[in-house]
């Protein structure tokens, strides 16, 4: 739209898996080679809304499979028959220049990677799934010709939950353990850059503070540097 706006789509697939059964299918090999397929997406976009304001979105998708099925018969109770994987991105900002010495940027994304592996019997080895989605926002403002202060927060959360089994030879469980765990993340900076440009000084000054509720832990980290 008048050239306030640029986009980009772009998609693969492996064709590994195809070439692979063909040759499975006119040899008859003892051990064949398993299947493995790819493919994956991404897609991104950028609009001006106005001189001062720009939003932004991206997509990034991925997927993963692998398959013994000729081997089925000759696989071991905990061998892995068939498995996948698949894994999304997705990430949005907004941008912000009220006036050339002041930028403002904050971002939001979400993470989600789910996988499964199975037996010969199609029970379950490993299943499970790993989520975190967040936010952070920075500010970027010259008070003086000399001074730039930097102010910003990060947020974030993340979920896991997985499953992993092993099975006797006959097919009887023998274990199973499983892990669920949610908790999450902050942190906030503040630094001020002084710069001489005639005699080519900078020294910064600065501290982040972060805890992360996951270990329960806060820290504090003074920064500097020249």
């Amino acid at each position: 739209d008048n050239g306030r706006g640029s986009y980009l789509f772009a998609a693969r697939k492996s064709y590994v898996g195809y070439l692979v059964r063909r040759i499975n299918e006119e040899n008859q090999f003892t051990n064949s080679p398993p299947i493995l397929n790819f493919a994956d997406f991404q897609a991104k976009a950028n609009y001006d809304l106005t001189n001062q304001n720009q939003l932004g979105f991206s997509i990034v998708y991925g997927e993963m499979s692998f398959d013994r099925n000729r081997d089925r018969d000759l696989l071991g109770t905990n061998t892995v028959f068939r498995a996948d994987s698949k894994s999304l991105l997705m990430n949005g900002h907004w941008s912000y220049t009220p006036n050339p010495r002041t930028f403002w940027q904050t971002r939001v994304f979400g993470v989600r990677t789910t996988f499964k592996n199975v037996n010969r019997d199609e029970a379950v080895l490993e299943d499970g799934n790993r989520t975190q989605y967040g936010l952070r926002s920075d500010i970027s403002f010259e008070v003086h010709s000399q001074h730039r202060v930097e102010v910003g927060a990060y947020l974030r959360s993340i979920g896991i939950d997985s499953l992993s089994q092993q099975f006797f030879f006959s097919g009887g469980l023998f274990d199973s353990r499983s892990f669920e765990h949610h908790g999450s993340e902050a942190a906030f900076y503040v630094q001020d850059t002084w710069t001489r440009e005639d005699t080519g000084l900078s020294l910064t000054v600065g501290s982040r503070g972060e805890h992360s509720g996951i270990t329960e832990q806060t820290l504090f980290s003074p920064r500097a540097a020249i």
